[in-house]
């Protein structure tokens, strides 16, 4: 049926492998212990060497994704979609802005080698792994990290900087804007005073 889903632990190698990589990659999904119907189908064709329309296929998902009232599903292909958005519409981002970059990179685990790989495939439900980090893991992830905090740091000194151009733009504007209004005043003030002094002398 087209329901069923396969579960995740009954795959080989080649297509843990591959399914791990497309559940972060082209089409996240929160499935923790089996496989969408959909995604089953598009990892095998790309492990047998199977034409497909892919064109048709990330279509498919986005008008999926489209149609369904859930909030908080992962949309398909974000990477792709984001820079064909950005390519066409490069205007949308603001000054200050930037990409996020993926915390760390796609790292294919031992486990996956084996047949007890299950909660390796897990998408954001089981981000948590149950194995402890390694060392080399943990300096990656830190960097990682490090470099992302600095980042949102430059974005944020960028921030200031245009928010503290646009007050003192705004400050000399309003002081322009009092100075013409104090000379006009004053010259009224010269007239009404020389129009009295005209009144007097002719009395």
């Amino acid at each position: 049926p087209k329901k069923e889903k396969v579960p995740a632990v009954k795959l080989t190698q080649k297509y843990a492998i591959l399914n791990r990589i497309a559940s972060v990659n082209w089409v996240p999904t929160t499935h923790a212990s089996d496989i969408a119907t959909s995604l089953g189908k598009l990892i095998y064709m790309i492990g047998t060497g199977t034409k497909i329309n892919v064109g048709q296929y990330i279509f498919n998902q986005v008008v999926q994704h489209a149609k369904t009232s859930v909030t908080k599903q992962p949309i398909a292909f974000p990477t792709l979609l984001c820079d064909i958005i950005f390519s066409q519409h490069p205007s949308i981002r603001h000054e200050g802005e930037s990409a996020k970059k993926r915390a760390t990179p796609l790292a294919i685990h031992q486990k996956l080698y084996s047949k007890q790989h299950a909660p390796d495939i897990a998408g954001l439900s089981n981000a948590a792994a149950d194995t402890p980090m390694t060392r080399k893991e943990m300096i990656a992830m830190l960097e990682a990290n490090c470099k992302e905090l600095d980042e949102k740091k430059l974005q944020f000194e960028r921030m200031i900087h245009a928010l503290r151009v646009e007050e003192a733009a705004a400050q000399a504007a309003d002081a322009d804007d009092d100075g013409t209004s104090a000379e006009e005043e004053a010259e009224s003030d010269a007239e009404e005073e020389g129009s009295d002094s005209s009144e007097s002398s002719s009395v």
